[in-house]
């Protein structure tokens, strides 16, 4: 069986994934690459999935187009908890003294507002899953 590939868009609003099938790597990479700076805040995650013989693989994966500087903060402060994470983040911003840390928390901060409770805690899986 040959193998083909998923871009899948995990939705913000808990509606449906939506999963778009190629049998090439090019033209899913090509669809993958054209969303890696969307803002549209429809979308908490965009994968890039290897399919063979029933097996799914993520060869990539953004999420809410953070950069490698949030993403990495984030990991720092994040918990199963929405709110404490916000919390964690707002009472950070005192102790930083770069004024990029600062935006880049209050970057994160935004974004995850965005999210609702239960969809929060598929981010949360995701972000642990991926790293």
């Amino acid at each position: 069986m040959s193998e083909t590939f998923i871009v899948r868009f995990i939705r913000a609003d808990e509606s449906a994934n939506e999963d778009y099938y190629y049998n090439n790597l090019a033209d899913a990479k090509n669809h993958y690459e054209m969303f890696l700076q969307d803002d549209s805040d429809l979308y908490m995650a965009i994968q890039l999935i290897s399919c063979s013989q029933e097996q799914e693989s993520v060869i990539s994966m953004n999420m809410m187009s953070m950069t490698d500087s949030e993403r990495n903060m984030l990991l720092l402060f994040i918990s199963q908890d929405q709110f404490d994470t916000c919390y964690k983040l707002q009472r950070a911003l005192e102790l930083f003294t770069s004024d990029s840390a600062k935006q880049d928390a209050v970057n994160i901060r935004l974004k995850l507002a965005r999210l609702s409770p239960r969809s929060f805690l598929t981010f949360y899986d995701l972000l642990l899953s991926n790293n």
